[in-house]
């Protein structure tokens, strides 16, 4: 099918919105217009696509084609101009207009197996939990529901499953666009009395709709008016029924209230129904954060929590403070309640103010209603609504411009303020809650760096503190200059500044220990990782990530080059000296991520529930014995990238590496585990890449091209042609037959070890010149006797970096009795290759390979490496080779 163009009236609606991006994903050419059109929702879309106000001239602005094929139009549009919809099919003949919801029912939903949840209350978190189920069992669904997810960042989610779960509401029949296999009936009450004359109305467009369902219905009998409908539906239909209020599956949900036990007890129902086990359902749905503007906490204001939720009828309202006063039973609770339409106020009048009298918050404040669609007809108001409630604790606040001055003022430390209501009154809320960002570690990986911009862009106030210096940190904050947001202690950290902080952004290689750290648990702050932070935006089931000791950064870069030149969106991202923030917006064409991860970053993911699609570990040698308690420790670590995954899922290990390819290691992983290794490539393949070691890390990427079914020769080309990743054996210099290779990545004896046997090894095909090593540095609690012994075996001299490391590696070299012709011991990496140059000779090899860490000479692995190639440029200035 061509794919067609499509004008979105109304694109900046959460429903709309949510529309539009699944549709430009499907192909479609997507452009909209709004009165308000850049907000949370459409984030996505680029500048152009979007319209400011609703003109004729709008459409096809934006297209390339200049024609728009379909015009998808809020329904209350409609509503504000019940003319509207034929005056465009007048004005423009040939266009397909109809609402986003026919749209989607239409077109997007097309082929797929629809799974619907309707009801008056409830429906956005029950499509969210459901969605989280199949997208945790490994169903991969497309999802369109009415708020952000914190999951996805977004209020839609693309998959390439069959499932289509689709919030469907009653408003303007607007789930009459659905016809779905499974729906979910959450409780049905009188709701949009601006298009539904009665409650009779209401039930018969409820029957209407259940009538639509091919298999099954999940709802609740406990509901006196479900339970009538649905008598009448199963007469006419042979669709079969379940009632989710008899599951007896005991949760441990991380959002509260009664009404959200029956909402994930709705969705555990559908995750049955779908072959999903009851161990994936629970552990999915407990881990469960809620949907945006649902209970939704936003930060601190005069240090009382701040909340934001869309209930806007008094059912909702009732269930929503009820379950606030459940997890708050001590504290003082104010609701700011925005009321909203003139018409549900008039025809609910009597409901509200059964439940303003008898909610269980201390006071209430009421605003101004908020229009929405419908006119001020005079005949109903927010003063008449705080009259007829009579209570002290129940006042009208004024207008939503003049709400927060005065509310301001009331709020103490230790209130709770639920700011509530379907209209502007969120706005308001995160004017008074600016957010509070402490980047706990800047560093110079631009891991910081990424984080720090991240938030400063997204309007938050950002703190960055770090035991370095500003001297030490010049290159990182060089970066941030542009940013009048963001402020800094430095040469420490301070309580002070953990206190001030609503969110901690920790740098995952500061320690658990760390006393700062303990004094934020002890706070109850949330913390959260770059990587975490990253995970809220990114889909897991297109996460290829790689973990291991070695190899990490040169196995992500040869996958995500075997898939460009399989013309696949990849984006790489991890350690490889760019934050993994800055790829945020390369995610939004669904790309596959490859990420090389550490153990430190899974270790902060512990309890986020990683499941990568395909996780690899390249192998697992002893390394960061300083950092982590034990080796058992440091394992467990690894073991994290493949704890979460499901059946679905890949595990890629190294086959016969003995701390992966064991019983005991891969006991519980539920992922397909395919074990790779040199001996699978095929014979006669001649990379670039230099080792055996390499070899192992090809071997992983070539087996990961054939499990995604790229083509067998651009495979092997691109495996074959990859020059290899810097710092990790790089040919940097040849000077008159001298050549020199800078490793300066290798911060471990294995890795060290590797080094020497692969420029031993291709000495022995020279024949000629020796081996001149440059190592030493920090030690992390490593054991350097089988490095000592490899370096006595191929290394004819050494030259060393000062530091513990390297007293423990002349130690070994002692105890073996084996006389290396020692270069000394130096503390400047330029005064140390002048003397290198003094001992070398045409058809010597200089290999600098550290085995060590660098922090006592360097900032990093990678500074010392650019300090090395300086100092080479500067020692062995000319070029002769």
């Amino acid at each position: 099918m061509v794919k067609k163009a499509v004008h979105f009236l109304g694109i900046g609606g959460s429903g709309t919105s949510s529309a539009a991006a699944i549709a430009e994903a499907q192909g479609f050419e997507v452009g909209g217009c709004d009165l308000q059109p850049n907000n949370e929702f459409t984030t996505i879309f680029q500048p152009n696509q979007l319209q400011v106000g609703h003109s004729p001239q709008h459409l096809a602005s934006h297209l390339k084609g200049g024609n728009v094929d379909i015009l998808a139009v809020t329904p209350a549009i409609f509503s504000l101009d019940p003319d509207n919809q034929k005056k465009k099919k007048e004005k423009k003949k040939g266009i397909e207009v109809l609402t986003w919801q026919q749209f989607v029912g239409k077109y997007l939903a097309k082929d797929k197996s629809v799974i619907a949840v309707c009801g008056t209350h409830g429906k956005t978190t029950t499509t969210a939990m459901i969605a989280q189920i199949l997208e945790d069992a490994g169903l991969d669904p497309t999802v369109e529901l009415g708020g952000i997810v914190p999951r996805w960042k977004a209020n839609y989610r693309v998959g390439k499953g069959k499932y289509f779960v689709v919030e469907a509401d009653e408003f303007n029949d607007n789930f009459l666009s659905h016809y779905p296999q499974i729906t979910v009936v959450t409780n049905i009450e009188m709701d949009h009395p601006e298009y539904f004359k009665d409650f009779e109305a209401v039930k018969s467009s409820f029957k209407k709709f259940l009538l639509q369902t091919k298999t099954t219905i999940v709802t609740n009998l406990t509901d006196s008016t479900v339970a009538e409908i649905l008598k009448g539906v199963m007469k006419e239909s042979s669709v079969s029924a379940l009632d989710f209020t008899k599951s007896r599956m005991d949760f441990n949900l991380k959002i509260p209230g009664q009404h959200n036990v029956l909402n994930a007890k709705a969705a555990m129902q559908v995750g049955l129904l779908l072959g999903t086990g009851p161990e994936i359902i629970r552990k999915s749905l407990n881990n469960y954060t809620g949907a945006g503007r649902r209970f939704e906490y936003i930060g601190e204001f005069n240090q009382a929590k701040i909340y934001s939720d869309f209930a806007h009828h008094p059912t909702e309202i009732k269930t929503t403070m009820e379950a606030a006063r459940e997890k708050f039973p001590k504290e003082r609770i104010f609701l700011v309640y925005q009321p909203h339409m003139f018409s549900r106020i008039k025809a609910l009048f009597e409901d509200f103010v059964r439940v303003f009298q008898s909610l269980p918050v201390d006071q209430i404040f009421i605003t101004d209603i908020y229009p929405s669609r419908e006119k001020d007809t005079g005949l109903v108001n927010s003063k008449q609504l705080v009259d007829a409630t009579a209570k002290d604790s129940v006042s009208y606040i004024g207008s939503i411009d003049e709400t927060l001055e005065k509310l301001k003022p009331q709020i103490k430390p230790g209130n709770v303020v639920f700011f509530m209501g379907a209209g502007s009154i969120d706005q308001l809320a995160r004017k008074l809650v600016k957010q509070k960002v402490l980047v706990f570690g800047l560093g110079l990986n631009q891991g910081g760096v990424g984080v720090a911009k991240f938030f400063a862009q997204n309007g938050a106030e950002v703190r960055i503190t770090d035991l370095k210096t500003e001297k030490d940190l010049q290159a990182s904050l060089d970066k941030l200059k542009e940013f009048k947001n963001i402020s800094y202690t430095l040469g420490g950290h301070t309580f002070e500044d953990i206190d001030w902080a609503d969110l901690i952004i920790k740098n995952p290689a500061v320690k658990p220990e760390n006393k700062y750290i303990g004094y934020v648990l002890e706070k109850d702050k949330e913390v959260e990782t770059d990587f975490s932070i990253f995970l809220q935006y990114a889909d897991q089931k297109k996460i290829i990530a790689i973990t291991g000791t070695k190899g990490k950064t040169t196995t992500a870069s040869l996958i995500y080059e075997v898939l460009k030149a399989a013309n696949e969106q990849a984006v790489l991202a991890g350690n490889i000296g760019r934050s993994i923030l800055d790829t945020l917006p390369y995610l939004d064409k669904n790309p596959w991520i490859i990420v090389e991860i550490s153990s430190f970053q899974l270790q902060a993911l512990a309890e986020k529930n990683f499941a990568p699609k395909i996780a690899v570990i390249t192998n697992i040698y002893p390394d960061h014995l300083n950092w982590h308690f034990s080796m058992e420790e440091y394992i467990e670590a690894k073991k994290i990238i493949a704890e979460y995954q499901t059946k679905e899922d890949f595990l890629f290990i190294r086959g016969g590496n003995v701390m992966v390819d064991k019983p005991d290691f891969l006991k519980g992983l539920k992922a397909k585990i395919i074990r790779f290794s040199k001996n699978d490539l095929p014979a006669g393949l001649q990379p670039n890449l230099l080792g055996e070691h390499n070899l192992e890390n090809i071997a992983a990427a070539y087996s990961i091209g054939k499990v995604l079914s790229v083509n067998s020769n651009l495979l092997l080309k691109s495996l074959t042609q990859f020059k290899g990743v810097p710092f990790r054996i790089e040919l940097i210099k040849e000077w008159y037959g001298v050549k020199i290779y800078n490793d300066t990545t290798a911060t471990s004896p294995e890795a060290g070890i590797q080094a020497i046997k692969t420029l031993s090894k291709l000495h022995s095909h020279i024949g000629s010149g020796k081996l001149v090593l440059i190592c030493g540095g920090m030690n992390k609690k490593m054991d350097y006797k089988k490095y000592a012994e490899e370096v006595i075996k191929n290394v004819q001299q050494v030259f060393f970096l000062e530091g513990d490391a390297t007293e423990e590696i002349i130690k070994r070299i002692q105890n073996l009795e084996f006389r290396v012709q020692n270069g000394g011991i130096y503390n400047n990496i330029e005064k140390l290759l002048q003397d290198v140059k003094k001992e070398v000779k045409p058809g010597d090899t200089i290999l600098f390979s550290p085995a060590a860490t660098s922090f006592n000479l360097f900032q990093n692995e990678f500074d010392r490496g650019r300090q090395f190639n300086k100092a080479v440029e500067k020692v062995f200035g000319e070029d002769a080779s």
